[in-house]
């Protein structure tokens, strides 16, 4: 956010022509808009003639209009969202104007999209800094009708950082820790008090973190994050170790026997991967999370010489068609080496 009352959000476009990891690329655009723009007009501009190394969702406010948009761009395509008269306006990690359209597929984003516009719209013109933090941290699943930590929800599990901008009078709230950071609490600061040199944290209030983290569940939903990161890291037996305990505490969550299935799998202990995946097949996980557990299943298969399974199986993938290039071209190629 700047003096003029421009705000800049940021979030990651899910786009087959681009790669997440040139996405920090984008923030010298950035940069140059929020150092530059005093209106939206300008800001977008500056967005069309730059150098565009990713995909990216960008919501631009002017808070002197008052007015907003909604940027979609690949590094060969703009276009330019706005909201309809009285309406709202809200982004998450797809495209939604017709002209970005990829065949690829996002249940994640697509829940989070429908439920923040389902928020949005009950509360349209009542919305004050309390409710858009609840907001933040609804944990209802639209897909399947029900609250989890763990689902497609809007306080998704990967987010270590959160914030709240108010550019009519120059305010924002900040909110980082072990992700998701929207659970911890939104400290408040002033930009005028900040270019002033006076930080203004205290002068504004703070919302206090959600109750929800001393609850059962969410250490439950801590066990599962530590184990996610070992995962990543490569560390497979503490990954299966943190996920089991977790799995007790939200029985039917998809994504926390996906991710001991992933572990297992990495581990080389096949039988016990080959058991969780089926059993992560049996909740109500969405088709992403079930085009992977299908495909990994068909490559373990396919390493055992099992024929028949491993075609059920890429079949399978190829029946619900994400868009991932990799693993539905290995399931293609598998399939007709078969013939």
């Amino acid at each position: 956010m700047n003096a003029a009352g421009i705000s800049l959000g940021y979030m990651w476009a899910n786009s087959l022509q681009e790669k997440m990891g040139d996405a920090p690329g984008l923030w010298e655009i950035f940069r140059r808009v929020i150092e530059n723009s005093r209106d939206l007009r300008t800001a977008i501009e500056i967005i069309r003639q730059s150098n565009r190394v990713s995909a990216a969702n960008l919501l631009i406010a002017d808070a002197k209009v008052p007015d907003a948009v909604v940027v979609e761009m690949t590094s060969k395509k703009v276009t330019v969202r706005t909201a309809s008269p009285g309406g709202t306006l809200h982004s998450a990690n797809h495209f939604v104007s017709t002209e970005m359209q990829e065949p690829v597929k996002d249940p994640n984003s697509f829940a989070r999209y429908q439920r923040a516009g389902d928020l949005l719209k009950a509360s349209h013109g009542r919305i004050d800094l309390p409710r858009f933090v609840s907001f933040l941290r609804d944990r209802y699943d639209v897909r399947t009708k029900r609250e989890s930590l763990s689902g497609d929800v809007i306080a998704w599990n990967i987010g270590v950082m959160a914030a709240v901008f108010s550019p009519r009078d120059l305010t924002f709230w900040v909110a980082k820790g072990l992700a998701p950071a929207v659970y911890s609490e939104f400290v408040g600061f002033s930009l005028k008090d900040e270019l002033a040199g006076t930080q203004a944290n205290t002068s504004l209030p703070t919302i206090p973190k959600d109750p929800v983290v001393s609850s059962q569940a969410y250490q439950g939903f801590m066990a599962y994050q530590a184990g996610y990161i070992a995962l990543l890291e490569g560390n497979f037996d503490q990954a299966v170790k943190k996920i089991s305990e977790a799995i007790p505490t939200d029985p039917r969550s998809g994504r926390y026997r996906f991710s001991l299935a992933t572990a297992y799998m990495h581990a080389r202990k096949h039988p016990e991967a080959i058991r969780a995946f089926q059993e992560a097949l049996a909740t109500d996980m969405n088709d992403v999370l079930r085009a992977y557990s299908y495909f990994h299943l068909g490559r373990m298969y396919e390493e055992m010489g099992k024929v028949e399974k491993m075609r059920t199986f890429f079949a399978k993938v190829l029946t619900l068609a994400i868009g991932d290039p990799d693993i539905e071209g290995h399931a293609r190629k598998a399939l007709k080496d078969q013939k």
